[in-house]
Parts: C-alpha cells; sequence; structure tokens
C-alpha cells in the first residue's frame, strides 16, 4: 500500500500538534501535583506522580522516538522516528511500548488498591 509524502506529513503534523498540546496538559498537571496538591493526600500523591510520569514517558517515546504512521486499509504502520532511523529492530521498539503499556496498567492498578486499603476500617478483612 503507498502513503503519499503529503499524508505523511498529515499524519507526523497531527502527532507532533498532540504532543504539544498534551505536553502542556502533563506540565498542568505534575504542577499541580507538586504543588496544589493538600497535606492529607500527600499519601497518595506519589502513585498520582508515578502514573504521570510513565504517561509522559510513553507519550515522549510514542511522539518523538517512535512516531508510527498507520497503513490505513490493513491493521499495520511504519515507523518514522529516531529509533526507526537508528536501526533498531521493530520487535524491540514494540516490546518497548508494550511494556509502557503495562506499566502505565501496573501504576493505576497500584494506586487504586493503595486507595481501597486507606478507606478501609482498620480491622476490615481485606485489609492487607
Amino acid at each position: 500500500y503507498f502513503i503519499s509524502v503529503a499524508l505523511q506529513d498529515y499524519f507526523l503534523f497531527a502527532q507532533r500538534a498532540l504532543f504539544v498540546i498534551s505536553t502542556s496538559f502533563l506540565a498542568l498537571v505534575f504542577f499541580c501535583l507538586l504543588r496544589e496538591t493538600p497535606p492529607h493526600q500527600a499519601s497518595i500523591k506519589n502513585y498520582l506522580i508515578l502514573i504521570q510520569v510513565t504517561l509522559c514517558a510513553k507519550d515522549i517515546y510514542m511522539d518523538i522516538l517512535f512516531e508510527p504512521i498507520p497503513i490505513m486499509p490493513i491493521p499495520g504502520a511504519y515507523c518514522n522516528g529516531l529509533l526507526c532511523h537508528g536501526a533498531i529492530p521493530m520487535q524491540y521498539q514494540f516490546t518497548i511500548l508494550i511494556w509502557f503499556d503495562a506499566m502505565i496498567g501496573i501504576s493505576i492498578i497500584l494506586c487504586s488498591l493503595f486507595r481501597h486499603q486507606q478507606l478501609l476500617p482498620l480491622l476490615h478483612w481485606m485489609k492487607m
């Protein structure tokens, strides 16, 4: 399947525009987490920062290092990022991508579990 240079440039422009928007929001969230978190939420703040750091790292990876260009009629893509130009094999790049997705999921589960344990009464049977 052939993707024209103009369409490829459009995809790259859209990815970079979304990267700028999401980075702006991530910076705002970091500011709010570091400066505006109330003292009684200090214990969960570290878990929320872990989620934000993982999301930021995946965003940088996807939009700068990997830059996938979708191939529309088939469920596939090809890479145009810095890692592709650095001759890193595609299976390693997908492994890193899956690792980032797993880290985001693990971070959310840890945050939810921590909050759940905080809300339980002291002698509850589910308390760890």
